[in-house]
């Protein structure tokens, strides 16, 4: 949750009026986030993004707080919702 904390504060976003578009932000920036084996290391994956399961652990404490928010009545909808699992080599965002 930190980390979705500190991307928000670096993108200028408030984390109460985040929308979808930012969390996606989020989730780009954790598949894109250089591995830490670094450029040199020679390995079956490309080296870059966090995996899936990995990304999918990063967004459960984002989408507890925005459920959080909910049950409070300070948000409503939640933009976490919208947050698909990354696809194999890319990011997901559902329409729905």
């Amino acid at each position: 949750m930190a980390e979705y904390l500190l991307m928000s504060e670096r993108e200028n976003v408030a984390p109460l009026t985040a929308n979808r578009a930012h969390i996606a932000v989020y989730v780009r920036e954790l598949s894109s986030r250089p591995h830490h084996r670094g450029t040199n290391v020679i390995s079956i994956d490309s080296g870059v993004g966090l995996a899936n399961a990995t990304i999918r652990q990063r967004l459960v404490p984002v989408r507890l707080f925005y459920d959080f928010l909910m049950e409070e009545g300070l948000r409503s909808p939640t933009p976490s919702a919208a947050v698909g699992t990354p696809p194999p080599g890319g990011t997901a965002v559902s329409s729905a």
